[in-house]
């Protein structure tokens, strides 16, 4: 039950934020990524991720940092015909390098809250339904206005012993990515 509350918090946190100031939750850069890589033990991992990056708290001739959300939908499948659905909702910073014509390189990193469809996947015994997430990412953007990107994502799930079966997962994938 104390997950539960946990997961409404957040969720009645985002709401509220976006009916105090519905043009800054709504306005900005919107990006959707399709991403497909490995899992821990081998299994096939994929996401379909919405980020939204807001304006920059710092930015100079050479970089920008920017806050963001991302809410991501994903799937694990191992050899042994498991499979878990999930559902992110995380948070952090992009670090863009500015300073070139053609391309940016960044490098990003966020936290947040995953629900899983399963406590289990294979050998890893997850312990319960919800984890943590933390990732980092390195990109570039490129083409016209830089509306184009492509990042390897490197994703750590784990409960952080909340349970007493912790087994964790690891990720690591290649995303494409689109501003709209």
């Amino acid at each position: 039950m104390n997950q539960f509350k946990k997961i409404t918090a957040a969720v009645v946190l985002c709401l509220c934020t976006i009916m105090l100031n519905p043009y800054q939750a709504f306005c900005g850069e919107w990006w959707v990524f399709a991403d497909a890589g490995t899992g821990s033990d081998s299994a096939v991992v994929c996401d379909l991720t919405l980020r939204r990056t807001f304006d920059p708290f710092y930015e100079n001739n050479t970089l920008s940092v920017s806050p963001l959300t991302e809410l991501s939908l994903g799937y694990w499948h191992e050899d042994s015909d498991d499979s878990v659905f999930n559902a992110t909702l995380a948070g952090g910073l992009l670090v863009t390098f500015q300073n070139f014509e053609t391309f940016r390189p960044y490098i990003s990193g966020t936290f947040g809250g995953t629900l899983i469809s399963d406590k289990s996947i294979s050998d890893h015994e997850m312990g319960q339904n919800f984890q943590f997430r933390s990732k980092g990412s390195l990109g570039v953007q490129f083409g016209g206005d830089f509306r184009h990107s492509v990042q390897l994502d490197i994703a750590h799930f784990s409960n952080a012993s909340m349970n007493n079966d912790n087994d964790g997962f690891n990720t690591l994938t290649i995303s494409y990515g689109y501003r709209f």
